[in-house]
C-alpha cells in the first residue's frame, strides 16, 4: 500500500498551512523593515489558501502550489514578490531562504505534524494484516521521516520515497516504480492512496492496481 503523506496521513493545514503563513508573514515583515514599498500578493494568490473572516486558514487548493509544489517552487514564488517590489533577485532569494528557515524552525518547535482522524487505527490494522506500507511524497525524504516520527507511525513504513530519491517526482511514475522495485512487487500489485491530481496522475501512469482518493 503506497501513501501520499501531506493531506492523506497528516493534517495539511496544521502543518503546511501554518508553515506557509509564518513564511509569508516573516518575509513581508522583512521587506517592510527594509523600506520596500508596495504590497505582496495575498496568501490565496501565492499559495491557494482560503481564510475565514477572522483571517484563519480554513482550506487550501489541492491543485495549488502549496499542495503540489516542491519546496524550491514555494521559495521561488515568495522570492518573486521581493523581486517584483524592487529587490535584486539575489537579495530576494536570500531573504526568502532566511524566512523559510525561520518557518522550518517554528514547525520544529511545535512538532506540527498531526495525523488525520482514523489514520493511526487504519495504519495499525494494515500492519496487523502484514500489509507492506510505503510513503511516496513530494516532500524531502528526511522531512517525511521526521513528520512520521512526530506522529508516532514511522516504524510501520517499510520504504520512504521523497522527491529527492528520484529524478522526476509527481506526477511522473518514478516514485511508484522505485517503491515497487524496493518491495520486489509489480505496480499492478500495489494500491495508491493520495489527495491531489498529481497523486492520481502518478498512479495512473505507473499502472498501479488501485487508486483511492483521500479527503482531509
Amino acid at each position: 500500500m503506497l501513501f501520499d503523506k501531506d493531506g492523506t496521513l497528516l493534517n495539511f493545514i496544521g502543518l503546511w498551512g501554518s508553515w506557509s503563513e509564518y513564511f509569508y508573514r516573516h518575509y513581508k515583515e522583512t521587506l517592510t523593515g527594509k523600506g520596500i514599498k508596495g504590497e505582496m500578493a495575498s496568501y490565496a494568490e501565492l499559495w491557494g489558501n482560503t481564510h475565514d473572516e477572522t483571517g484563519e486558514i480554513v482550506a487550501y487548493s489541492r491543485n495549488g502550489p502549496l499542495a503540489m509544489g516542491l519546496t524550491g517552487d514555494l521559495l521561488s514564488i515568495i522570492a518573486w514578490q521581493g523581486y517584483r517590489l524592487g529587490l535584486p533577485w539575489s537579495e530576494a532569494i536570500r531573504l526568502a531562504r532566511e524566512s523559510q528557515q525561520l518557518a522550518n524552525e517554528e514547525m520544529e518547535r511545535l512538532c506540527a505534524a498531526h495525523p488525520l482522524p482514523g489514520v493511526i487505527e487504519f495504519i495499525k490494522k494494515c500492519d496487523q494484516h502484514n500489509v507492506l506500507l510505503v510513503i511516496v511524497t513530494a516532500d524531502e525524504t528526511s522531512e517525511a521521516l521526521k513528520h512520521l516520527a512526530w506522529m508516532g507511525i514511522r516504524r510501520y513504513f517499510k520504504v520512504i520515497i521523497g522527491h529527492d530519491r528520484v529524478a522526476q517526482g509527481k506526477p511522473f511514475p518514478e516514485m511508484v516504480h522505485k517503491a515497487c522495485f524496493e518491495l520486489a512487487l509489480q505496480p499492478d500489485q500495489v494500491a495508491l492512496i493520495g489527495d491531489t491530481n498529481s497523486d492520481m496522475q502518478m498512479g495512473n501512469s505507473a499502472g498501479v492496481g488501485g487508486i483511492h482518493w483521500a479527503h482531509e
